[in-house]
């Protein structure tokens, strides 16, 4: 999240009623944590406080029923914040993993399968629940052995 247009990160699609803004990932998070994954030193803040929000990567194709795995660092005080794999002809999830709530950086991993019945335009979503906040930070995309 480090290249950033207007109000959301850059190839980024904010939607619902709250806010979207880059923050700073602590050094001691960067050192320790994250020390094993690609990235820079910024995190999404999604601050659901005025309604349920998401931001989307929309635009790429799966191959039909191949196994895939939407990963990222998350920090968030309440249950709420979820990775997800969607449609976007549809609007179905096919994969969909939520933080703890802990308030600590945990690595969210949603895995599942796209749609076999189609070739379906996709996304990772990543959501936050009314009333909660949540930082995201490095995502990937993986497709997963067979």
């Amino acid at each position: 999240f480090e290249a950033w247009e207007e109000t959301a990160p850059a190839d980024w699609i904010p939607d619902g009623a709250g806010t979207f803004a880059q923050r700073d990932v602590d050094e001691a998070v960067l050192a320790n944590q994250f020390r094993f994954s690609a990235g820079g030193s910024h995190a999404l803040e999604i601050d659901a406080s005025s309604g349920e929000s998401w931001i989307g990567q929309p635009d790429f194709s799966l191959e039909r029923g191949g196994s895939y795995a939407a990963g990222c660092w998350v920090r968030s005080d309440a249950a709420g914040a979820t990775v997800r794999l969607q449609t976007t002809d549809s609007w179905a999830d096919f994969a969909s993993a939520q933080h703890s709530g802990s308030g600590k950086w945990e690595y969210v991993f949603a895995v599942g399968s796209a749609p076999s019945d189609r070739a379906a335009p996709c996304r990772i979503k990543l959501q936050v629940a009314a009333g909660g906040v949540a930082q995201y930070a490095r995502v990937g995309l993986l497709q997963l052995a067979e």
